[in-house]
């Protein structure tokens, strides 16, 4: 389970804002609670659930064992894209490889015309650039 240990690590680093020490501490406290198998998808389905705090990693590894099984409603996709596994991008449009899923969740529409951006609070600023990108982007287009 080494790089799936460090690919547990590096998604409660990265989405559960824990030091690295804290996810490994976690991590072994899930481990100790529950079927290691369990643990990754579980961590893929809390992230893609927006649930970001890792006791939610633990009530669906409850769940699941209430259950006797992993219900998992992600795709390998969304998967890859957790990873930074994200395939080249057929249009113009450029994104950063390592996008963070919570960027591609809900677009920002404004209620009314004229509505200024106001991006969604997240500690990257990645929505707010993603979004700059995609106005350029359709500013460039000579339709």
């Amino acid at each position: 389970m080494t790089s799936t240990r460090t690919a547990v690590i590096a998604l409660l680093e990265r989405y559960f804002e824990l030091s690295a020490a804290r996810a490994a501490e976690v991590l072994q406290q899930l481990r100790s609670h529950h079927p290691e198998a369990w643990i990754y998808p579980a961590t893929v389905e809390a992230i893609y659930q927006g649930r970001y705090r890792w006791v939610s990693i633990a009530q669906i590894l409850a769940l699941w064992q209430r259950r006797g099984q992993i219900n998992c409603h992600f795709s390998a996709d969304y998967e890859r894209l957790l990873l930074g596994e994200v395939p080249e991008q057929p249009d113009r449009i450029t994104v950063e490889t390592r996008l963070p899923a919570i960027a591609m969740t809900l677009p920002w529409v404004p209620e009314q015309p004229g509505e200024a951006f106001v991006p969604a609070q997240d500690q990257s600023g990645l929505t707010e650039r993603l979004y700059k990108t995609l106005v350029k982007a359709g500013s460039d287009r000579t339709d």
